[in-house]
């Protein structure tokens, strides 16, 4: 399936497996930004140029969104994967639990934008237990709560 749309004044053909269209029906090529996805550079030396995500154009095309909702999210976490049945309408919320839930995304140790702890530290708090050093000892060596070295050992924060 093909669409046709309007861009800045300009015709575009966005089919619904992600591939878009320029003038003459050349297909525009795609480019991984750095966040991973595929996008496009639209526009021409007479209009100012601008990247679109390949998502958000087939997204806008082919997927109704009822509820106006804001963001689009990949269903199977593919962001490559821009087939209109593989996308959907979602808020921030939806896509965040989303990614949680096929381990896109995690909380546990690094991945937690909050971590004041490093992968290296994790072998170290264990070793000091084993020898008998107190948990909030342990933890004013590290400069955490001694929650955060709580969890550590029990393996709620970091995995290692």
């Amino acid at each position: 399936m093909l669409k046709e749309i309007s861009i800045s004044g300009l015709n575009y053909l966005i089919s619904s497996d992600g591939k878009v269209f320029g003038k003459h029906n050349i297909e525009i090529k795609q480019r991984l930004n750095a966040d991973g996805y595929p996008v496009v550079t639209l526009g021409n030396k007479k209009i100012r140029r601008f990247s679109q995500r390949v998502h958000r154009l087939v997204c806008e095309c082919f997927v109704e969104n009822p509820f106006g909702k804001p963001e689009v999210n990949h269903i199977d976490g593919n962001k490559q994967n821009n087939n209109y049945t593989n996308l959907e309408w979602a808020t921030r919320s939806e896509q965040m639990q989303h990614a949680f839930k096929l381990g896109l995304k995690t909380n546990k140790g690094i991945c937690n934008g909050r971590a004041k702890l490093s992968e290296l530290d994790i072998p170290e708090i264990k070793k000091l237990k084993n020898e008998g050093m107190e948990i909030a000892s342990i933890a004013r060596k590290f400069g955490v709560g001694w929650t955060t070295i709580s969890h550590v050992l029990k393996g709620e924060s970091w995995n290692k």
